[in-house]
């Protein structure tokens, strides 16, 4: 349990890090997925398949981070109590992150209707 601490805080960096690319994915002023894409890709739909796979990917991995977030939290809270500041604040953060896989299988999907169905 001594490594807890690091894998916390490389899992942490990592949040930030996917974060970082989704909300300047997000972040910009269109007002569709559509839109976006066209500013990012162009009519290329390999680019656009691209960014498909690339959302796909991240709402894996968020989803995965959730997860191991919420069995911490289980297991924080048959220690510590249902409570307690620690089990709170882990439940809080596989919640975020369940909701940024959910923004990222969102937007995965938008750009899979973009996509002609016989392309991929």
């Amino acid at each position: 349990m001594k490594d807890q601490p690091f894998l916390e805080c490389g899992l942490l960096l990592l949040v930030a890090l996917l974060a970082g690319q989704a909300g300047c994915a997000t972040g910009a002023p269109a007002t569709s997925v559509s839109d976006s894409y066209q500013k990012v890709c162009g009519t290329d739909y390999h680019c656009v398949q691209d960014k498909m796979f690339e959302y796909r990917d991240q709402a894996a991995q968020l989803t995965l981070m959730a997860e191991r977030y919420a069995r911490e939290a289980e297991v924080k809270a048959k220690e510590l109590g249902q409570n307690a500041d620690e089990v709170r604040k882990t439940q809080a953060m596989a919640q975020k992150l369940w909701s940024q896989a959910q923004e990222a299988d969102q937007l995965a999907q938008e750009y899979q209707r973009q996509i002609p169905h016989n392309a991929y």
